[in-house]
């Protein structure tokens, strides 16, 4: 699915004026680096602004060290949901989804096009998948709660399908959200 189409007039209904300026003048002096660096030769290995299915992802450099996360998820109709890992918890869309939307809707030849988690995951053999699990684990420890959750529901007799989504979308997103840090080189 391509991203849709994204209007200022989305983003500005969904972010307060003060979002919206500061996520435009983010936009303008590249705090996507991808967009900083677009004039030069870049990888798009490297690339900051990423699609995959129906999720946009980007790293946005804001007042920390490590880039703050959006993660932007859309269908046919629009977007359905953004969110970023920075504290802003105020009225509508914070800066960075601004900038990120501003990207996607003045650029979106930059967003670069990847595979979903499930593409990744059924490229990989049983052993393959045992030995990322315990990979990611190792690097964050916490994940072994949730994997415990998924497996101990998973043997319950005859479980209702719908019982296994919460547990299977939340391990869903840790592990999307780590292979994305650990592919992307953040933590």
């Amino acid at each position: 699915m391509s991203i849709p189409e994204i209007s200022e007039a989305i983003i500005r209904h969904n972010s307060n004026a003060s979002s919206y300026s500061r996520g435009e003048e983010y936009y303008r002096r590249g705090a996507i680096p991808f967009l900083r660096n677009a004039t030069r030769t870049v990888s798009f290995a490297n690339a900051d602004l990423k699609k995959r299915g129906n999720l946009i992802q980007a790293e946005v450099e804001g007042g920390e060290i490590t880039p703050y996360q959006v993660s932007i998820r859309f269908d046919a109709g629009g977007i359905t949901s953004a969110s970023c890992t920075c504290p802003y918890d105020y009225d509508g869309w914070c800066k960075h989804i601004v900038a990120t939307l501003l990207s996607c809707s003045r650029q979106s030849e930059i967003v670069e096009e990847r595979p979903t988690l499930e593409q990744l995951l059924n490229r990989l053999d049983i052993l393959q998948t045992q030995r990322l699990l315990q990979e990611l684990v190792e690097n964050r420890p916490e994940l072994i709660d949730d994997i415990d959750e998924f497996v101990s529901l998973i043997d319950l007799p005859k479980p209702k399908q719908n019982s296994l989504l919460p547990v299977k979308a939340k391990l869903t997103h840790h592990l999307f959200a780590l292979m994305s840090s650990e592919f992307c080189g953040t933590d």
